[in-house]
């Protein structure tokens, strides 16, 4: 990305800043304000430097004047002393209550893009995007924010009445600054590309992070610390690397600033002097003098001060530009479009698949020409090698990803004109991998269901029924134990508390999507009875590894390459001595060997 695309990206954030309009004018006014007594209070140097020289004898009267001045001075240096600590506390409250704006924009925005977005990126990524970004970029804001309003306008209001005390002056002056900021600009564009690289390198280091905790006990079961550990130095010393050249490239510029500063200041005084003592015509509207030089040194130094502030904040610019392409990367996504207007209030369950093809990648499809026909109340199995499109087609269903061709339809409507909300929420959903809440296991159970207004002797009886009370209750605090890191919960059990949500739910379409694949064969067993009262009161589609779950099955649908291969119940897919019987046979050879 270009550097004007930065800066349009970061034009883009300003937008955060407009609920503080009060705090936006109190920038602007300051801006003014600081002009006026920077311009008065060089003058008013000047002026006394101009008595204190003209002054043969310094008589009381005189000194009495130079005091006065004096006094006059250090009260214009102490407001805008006040004036700026002011300014500085009203910006860190506007930089922080913008970016809390910002880091709530990016949360919201992603519960509003399409699942396939989330699927797609690194969650390491977009966490080091929605917290690393988000806090650097607010980080460097107080800064930037700080002079972006109140600088234009002192150095426009210095720039000026130099031009009315020495035009020729302001020339040499304005010399050194285009050299200034030629110099910084230089320097700037430089380092853009390692601040980009280094912030990627944090996003690949989040990744490796979340790799490892989420997968420790893999990783030590294969002896793959080595491994893991030489893969995070490399990315570590990645953003080692991009960060020292970041900051040493940008770093250049302080250095460089003092030079030409010192060089600007000298320049200024000998040729003003030069100008002073052979009277040379400087086409200004006040007469040089030793005031007057000092007047025009000290307004340059105060502008010269402004610049630098400005190009001494260029990495702290290059770190906010990065930051803001990478936060709006997010923000431009266009939200997930839903075009149903349909509403159901009570559903029985009919469902059909006519046509249905899909793909993830254009050209290369998942789904090829898939057809079924579901009655309510049907259990529907469906079983096939990994990579067949099983959970494609209940992704689908769920309206997760829109069909490339074809429809599906729930007691005769089309799921594209039923809002995706409405549709959602008369299906319920079990996965493989358990998602629980940092709740109690009642809010847990209830997740989703009546604005978390839960039945407690209806949990009770799903609990029952599936059989997850057994472990429920010995826990510290039976079903109002808080789910985190001090309790100690298996994957099986979490997915009988995922089960027991299934079943506490009001929906009338259940998937299970290798739901027991975490639980062993004589809990499921036992679980088994229950499931199957639950399946028999809904619409149910179960993903199996395990053959057995699905034997009671009125349908199976066994999937290969995306395509039907072949459908029955699960005696007559035997007797036919096919694709799934030889599946049959190799799970049950698998049981035996449990």
């Amino acid at each position: 990305m270009s550097k004007k695309d930065n800066f349009k990206e970061t034009i883009k954030i300003i937008k955060f800043f407009k609920e503080d309009p009060l705090i936006l004018i109190f920038h602007i006014f300051v801006g003014f304000l600081c002009s006026a007594l920077v311009i008065v209070s060089s003058y008013f140097v000047g002026e006394t430097i101009n008595l204190a020289t003209t002054s043969i004898n310094l008589n009381t009267k005189e000194f009495l004047k130079i005091l006065y001045a004096s006094l006059i001075i250090i009260s214009l240096y102490t407001t805008y002393w006040l004036l700026n600590t002011k300014l500085l506390i009203w910006t860190i409250k506007l930089s922080y209550r913008s970016g809390s704006r910002i880091r709530y924009a990016i949360f919201t925005k992603l519960l509003n893009i399409p699942i396939s977005y989330i699927d797609k990126s690194k969650l390491g990524e977009l966490m080091s995007r929605t917290t690393n970004d988000v806090d650097m970029m607010i980080a460097n804001m107080v800064q930037v924010v700080f002079g972006f309003f109140t600088s234009p306008i002192i150095i426009f209001s210095i720039l000026v009445t130099n031009f009315i005390i020495s035009p020729l002056l302001s020339v040499v002056a304005l010399f050194f600054i285009l050299l200034i900021l030629l110099v910084t600009g230089i320097i700037a564009k430089k380092s853009s590309p390692n601040f980009d690289e280094m912030q990627k390198k944090v996003g690949q280091l989040n990744s490796l992070n979340k790799e490892y905790i989420f997968n420790k006990l893999p990783i030590y079961v294969f002896g793959k610390q080595k491994d893991i550990k030489n893969n995070y130095y490399k990315i570590n010393n990645q953003h080692k690397e991009s960060s020292y050249k970041a900051e040493y490239k940008i770093g250049l510029v302080y250095p460089s600033l003092d030079i030409l500063e010192n060089i600007t200041y000298a320049s200024l005084i000998a040729i003003g002097i030069i100008f002073f003592t052979f009277n040379v015509p400087h086409g200004g509207v006040i007469k040089l003098s030793w005031g007057t030089i000092t007047t025009f040194v000290l307004l340059n130094r105060m502008l010269l001060g402004e610049i630098g502030f400005i190009s001494r904040f260029a990495s702290l610019y290059e770190k906010l530009f990065v930051c803001a392409k990478r936060i709006m990367e997010i923000l431009n996504e266009v939200d997930d479009i839903d075009q149903g207007t349909k509403s159901l209030d009570i559903i029985k369950g009919d469902i059909k698949f006519e046509n249905v093809s899909f793909s993830y990648i254009k050209d290369k499809p998942i789904i090829k020409n898939f057809n079924l026909n579901v009655k309510a109340g049907q259990t529907i199995g469906i079983v096939g090698p990994t990579g067949s499109g099983k959970s494609t087609i209940m992704n689908l269903l769920m309206r997760f990803y829109e069909l490339d061709s074809g429809k599906i339809t729930i007691d005769g409507i089309d799921i594209k004109e039923i809002k995706k909300d409405e549709l959602r929420k008369h299906i319920s959903i079990v996965l493989q991998e358990t998602n629980l809440f940092n709740e109690s296991i009642y809010t847990n159970i209830s997740y989703g269901h009546h604005e978390n207004i839960f039945d407690k002797e209806k949990i009770h009886y799903a609990a029952h029924q599936i059989g997850s009370e057994h472990f429920i209750n010995v826990l510290p605090n039976s079903y109002e134990t808080i789910i985190d890191d001090r309790i100690s919960i298996s994957q099986g059990e979490a997915q009988l508390l995922a089960l027991t949500r299934a079943y506490y739910s009001p929906s009338s379409i259940m998937i299970l999507d290798e739901a027991t694949s975490s639980i062993d064969s004589k809990t499921e067993q036992d679980i088994q009875i229950g499931m199957n009262k639950l399946m028999k009161e809904k619409t149910s589609f179960v993903i199996a590894h395990r053959l057995s779950t699905i034997k009671d099955a009125d349908l199976i649908v066994v999937l290969k390459d995306g395509e039907i291969l072949e459908q029955g119940n699960h005696q007559q897919l035997i007797d036919k001595n096919g694709f799934y019987a030889k599946m049959y046979t190799s799970n049950l050879n698998m049981s035996d060997d449990e």
